[in-house]
């Protein structure tokens, strides 16, 4: 028989990473060893240079910290352009303006949720990922109705 397993980890000093391994008779293999079957085909965009997930992470380190405040579904949806992005997430408001060009399936998917709550898309396409640990400070405050 065989098995795999997932694992993420993360410092103070340094951004999260995450893998995952597999065994089979041969003994185990990391991810980038597996054959990966998914039901979707990757939907990733390329991204412009110092636009990674890293540069990211590293830009958003230098964000000031915001005070949560109650905001409404209307006040949401007055922000849905570009310029000027927020979207509801798991009942969080995030100020998704600076994240756009840092999204792997690229803006025009993330705008998809601008201005709206798009808690069932990310669900959709990132049940498994922490939206507070890649938006966390783009907080702004939290749905109310």
């Amino acid at each position: 028989g065989g098995g795999s397993f997932g694992f993420c980890f993360s410092t103070l000093d340094e951004v999260g990473s995450c893998g995952a391994m597999e065994s089979d008779k041969e003994g185990w293999k990391s991810a980038n060893q597996m054959r990966v079957k998914s039901s979707r085909p990757s939907e990733k965009v390329p991204l412009a240079p110092g636009r990674s997930q890293l540069d990211w992470f590293r830009a958003m380190a230098t964000f000031p910290v915001r005070t949560p405040r109650p905001i409404s579904q209307d006040e949401v949806a007055m922000h849905g352009t570009e310029d000027d992005a927020w979207m509801i997430l798991r009942g969080k408001v995030y100020r998704i303006t600076d994240y756009l060009e840092f999204h792997p399936g690229g803006v025009k998917k993330l705008m998809m949720g601008a201005g709206r709550d798009g808690t069932n898309l990310f669900e959709k396409y990132h049940p498994y990922v922490n939206a507070d640990a890649i938006l966390g400070k783009l907080v702004v405050g939290y749905a109310v109705d």
